[in-house]
């Protein structure tokens, strides 16, 4: 197998990245305007302990790296600790986050699109980073192109699915939760994630943070609430977030737009609204990016 380092990979994401062309306005009238300005990226070693721990939380069909990545390959020999998760982070472009930042009821249309388009963006970035690798002699894998990969019922956190990119992201370093269950990274909250898993065994980054909220004022100040003013829905409180009527207020919404022909009806709709007039939108708040690793 050709030996391939972090940083040809970060630069296999760029140039992938940068080759995707469904990441534009094109079908609202703006081609020449990208939906998603930048990604980040993160490694993760597939036996991180994190991976068991949640599967044994969230739930049995919760899978590891291993089972994940052999849905595609169900012969492969390869266990969790020769396995390596790449998580990606999609940054929101500039112009949607300045006009998320104004909405009270309902996302602006910018955000919409974004979202309900996210996989067939998602999916093209993913398809050219596989091929890149492939070319270098790394197989790798997209978890949730999986025809097994869906939502479930996670008997303590409610509607889960099988992989979570955002616990992915988490392990590799890249963001914590916030109050609104959203993952604050450097690149803002105004993001998306997505991940691949690597036949090959590279270093892990190191998670810059000391828990799960470490980069929230909320759980590090208590003097922020900034996101549940800005829930529509009334399902953020300070005890976190209600995904039931989370639920409820994207279905309700959502029936305004199902004639747009821009909008794929069967795709996914979001509000986002906690992540648009919040300290958290852009990047970590000022003061919280403290962490020394000690």
């Amino acid at each position: 197998m050709t030996i391939i380092d972090k940083t040809a990979i970060r630069e296999i994401v760029q140039e992938s990245f940068a080759e995707t062309k469904s990441n534009n306005f094109g079908a609202i009238g703006h081609p020449e305007e990208k939906i998603w300005a930048r990604v980040d990226c993160g490694f993760a070693a597939g036996d991180d302990p994190l991976y068991p721990y949640y599967k044994k939380e969230i739930g049995d069909f919760f899978w590891t790296p291993a089972e994940a990545y052999k849905k595609f390959y169900p012969d492969a020999q390869a266990a969790d600790k020769d396995l390596t998760v790449l998580s990606i982070v999609f940054a929101s472009d500039d112009r949607t986050r300045e006009l998320q930042r104004g909405q009270k009821k309902a996302p602006n249309f910018r955000w919409l699109y974004a979202r309900n388009c996210f996989e067939k963006v998602e999916g093209e970035l993913c398809g050219h980073i596989i091929e890149r690798l492939a070319k270098a002699g790394i197989r790798a894998v997209a978890p949730d192109m999986s025809p097994q990969w869906g939502w479930r019922q996670s008997e303590r956190f409610g509607l889960s699915c099988n992989w979570s990119h955002r616990h992915s992201a988490y392990i590799a370093g890249l963001g914590t939760w916030g109050l609104c269950d959203g993952m604050i990274t450097r690149l803002g909250k105004a993001v998306r994630f997505t991940t691949l898993i690597l036949e090959t065994k590279l270093p892990a980054d190191p998670r810059p943070y000391k828990d799960y909220h470490y980069w929230c004022l909320f759980y590090r100040t208590g003097k922020c609430d900034s996101c549940i003013k800005a829930c529509p829905a009334g399902a953020i409180g300070k005890e976190g977030h209600n995904k039931d009527l989370c639920w409820e207020y994207i279905q309700d919404f959502k029936r305004s737009y199902i004639d747009s022909n821009a909008l794929n009806a069967d795709g996914p709709f979001g509000c986002g609204l906690c992540q648009g007039n919040v300290p958290c939108q852009t990047g970590v708040p000022k003061g919280l990016d403290d962490y020394d690793g000690q």
